[in-house]
Order: C-alpha cells, then sequence, then structure tokens
C-alpha cells in the first residue's frame, strides 16, 4: 500500500495517508466537521477529506484516487432505513475493492444527513439564539413549531425518495421532481410572521400527481410499482410522524436535517433578523434571492454551530452518538497503520 501511494505523490493533490469522501460542498459541514474532528483525534495522521457533493459522484472519485491511497467513504443515509443503507453501502464497497480499489469502509451515517446532528437541541437553541438576540426558549418554541409544519412535508418527501428508488432499481430515470414550493410546501407568511403549513390533502394530492406522472413516464417498464400501495405508504408514514413533538427523535433522526435547521433559520431570521441587522422579508423575494439570502446566513452561522457541535460531541452522554463519531477516528487510524 506504501508503495503504491508513493508512485502517485506528485499527481495525488494531497498529502494525506487516508482520504475521506463525503457529500456536499468544499465549504460545507460536512467537510469542516470531519477535518476537524479527525484531526483532533489523531493530529499525527493527515487526513484529506473530500466532499464530492452527491452519492454519484463517489464512484468517479473512486476510481481517481482509489488506487492511490485507502479511502473512507461515508455517505447520507437519506431516508432509507438502516438496513437497508448498510445493504446498498456493502455491494458498493464490494464493487470497488473488486476493482483493486482501496477502500477501507464504505458506509453512511445513522441519522438522515449531517444537519442532524447540528440540530441536536444543545447545538441549535444555544447557537442561534446568540446569532439572532433572542433567548433560548424562543428558538425552542420556534424549532417546535417549524416540527409541527414540517410533519406531512417529511412523510412526502419520504415517500417520494422510496419511488426514486424502486425507478433506480430497475434502471429508469428516477427523477421525479419535487412537490410545488408555493402551494405544497411550508412557506413564510409575512403577515403572521410564521412559517405555515399546507393542508394535508393538498399535499397528498401533488404526491399523486407525482407518482402517477412518473409511472405514466415509464409504463412498460414501471410495471409493479403500485401507486395506490405507494400513497397508502404516504398516507401511513403521515399518521406515523403526525404526532411527532420536539421531546421525540424522529425529527432529529429521520427527518432531513437540512430542511429542519433551513426552515429554522428562515423563521427566526423572518421574525427577528440576525443580530443588529433587519429581518428578512422572504416573502418580497424571489426564489434565487431567498437563496442567496439563506446561503450568507449559513456562511454566517456555520463556525459557531460546526464548534458547538464539536464541544457537544466531546461532552455527551449519549453513547451510541460518541460511539459512531469515534469510530470514525478508529477506522482512520486502523487504516494508516504501518
Amino acid at each position: 500500500m506504501t508503495g503504491s501511494s508513493s508512485r502517485y505523490t506528485t499527481r495525488y493533490p494531497g498529502s494525506g495517508k487516508i482520504a475521506v469522501l463525503c457529500e456536499g460542498d468544499l465549504v460545507g459541514y460536512e467537510a469542516d466537521i470531519l477535518a476537524k474532528w479527525t484531526s483532533k483525534a489523531n493530529p499525527e495522521i493527515l487526513v484529506d477529506v473530500w466532499p464530492c457533493g452527491t452519492k454519484s459522484a463517489f464512484f468517479g472519485m473512486s476510481d481517481a484516487i482509489g488506487r492511490a491511497i485507502p479511502m473512507f467513504v461515508i455517505e447520507d443515509r437519506d431516508f432509507r432505513s438502516p438496513a437497508g443503507a448498510k445493504s446498498e453501502c456493502s455491494a458498493r464497497m464490494k464493487d470497488r475493492t473488486g476493482r483493486a480499489i482501496q477502500v477501507v469502509a464504505w458506509q453512511t451515517w445513522r441519522r438522515h444527513e449531517i444537519e442532524n446532528y447540528l440540530i441536536e437541541p444543545d447545538v441549535v437553541m444555544p447557537t442561534l439564539a446568540e446569532a439572532f438576540g433572542v433567548q433560548p426558549h424562543v428558538v425552542q418554541d420556534r424549532l417546535t413549531k417549524v416540527i409541527e409544519c414540517l410533519r406531512t412535508d417529511q412523510a412526502a418527501q419520504w415517500v417520494l425518495s422510496e419511488f426514486r428508488e424502486a425507478l433506480s432499481d430497475r434502471n429508469l430515470p428516477s427523477y421525479v421532481g419535487g412537490l410545488p414550493r408555493v402551494t405544497a410546501r411550508p412557506t413564510w407568511d409575512s403577515r403572521t410572521q410564521r412559517l405555515t403549513a399546507p393542508g394535508d390533502a393538498t399535499v397528498e394530492n401533488e404526491v399523486g400527481k407525482l407518482i402517477n406522472n412518473g409511472l405514466n413516464s415509464w409504463q412498460r417498464d414501471a410495471v409493479g410499482i403500485d401507486a395506490g400501495a405507494l400513497m397508502g405508504a404516504f398516507v401511513a408514514k403521515r399518521v406515523e410522524w403526525s404526532t411527532v413533538t420536539f421531546a421525540d427523535q424522529a425529527w432529529r433522526i429521520d427527518w432531513g436535517g437540512k430542511e429542519v435547521l433551513s426552515a429554522l433559520i428562515r423563521w427566526l431570521a423572518g421574525e427577528f433578523g440576525l443580530a443588529k441587522e433587519a429581518p428578512a422579508k422572504w416573502a418580497e423575494m424571489s426564489r434565487p434571492e431567498s437563496e442567496s439570502v439563506e446561503r450568507t446566513l449559513v456562511v454566517t452561522l456555520q463556525p459557531s454551530l460546526v464548534e458547538r457541535f464539536l464541544s457537544f460531541l466531546e461532552a455527551t452522554t449519549d453513547a451510541d452518538l460518541r460511539q459512531e463519531w469515534d469510530e470514525i477516528n478508529k477506522l482512520v487510524a486502523a487504516a494508516t497503520q504501518p
């Protein structure tokens, strides 16, 4: 392994002993957290963190660098079950190692995505309270309301994910589209200064349209994918999540953490504004404008959220959470032993 690495010293664009591949971008949460967490635990080991954007890029990246240096791949679990995600990762690792690529581990986060760790109440509440100039209990109140607004929306995102997976299993295009943002997703109401959710019937109708349109596009090849069964699964998931509250784990573990964090940041920015700044007028912005403002907010908040999470992780009494993150460093250390 050492000999193989030395052949690429002038080509491999990093000096690390191992590459950690993740989703996200170069300046995103994932790369930031992984770089700091791995370097703090193993300061003598140089670790190159490679954000690859999306899962589909892992294969190309592993082909490009995996014969030169050992790799540890961690992808988002998304809405997959833990068992399903583990099975898929095992298959991907088997495929890569069969091509002489040095993969020491290929796994997912135990939660939906990296933002799910940042929405831990002990992380997000004090950080955003300080940033927006309010008391932590105010952040908790708005977070509680965000959770209520996202119950049906997350059930819809879950079933659309199930549909895309079913299509991809048949090698069909898995692009299905998303719910209309204005009519079928939670939106900011400037009059009431709060996030509002569309009715369940509206969301169900739009989910049905997306599923039926997808099946109509690939009628012959999609035989056996039952629209009725998918809609039944959506209703069941909506009922399951209809009572999720701040005290429950589902919104922290299984929901899209990015959606929760984004909605909370938008709410606080629209109601209070960042400390010393005017509230964001979301209703008056075009979609590109609002996305630009949100990106600026995220860039501003990221250092504080990341540092608070790392401190929380060091002190947590949640054995499962700490084990998950310690396992990353153990794999890195083991893979770089002479």
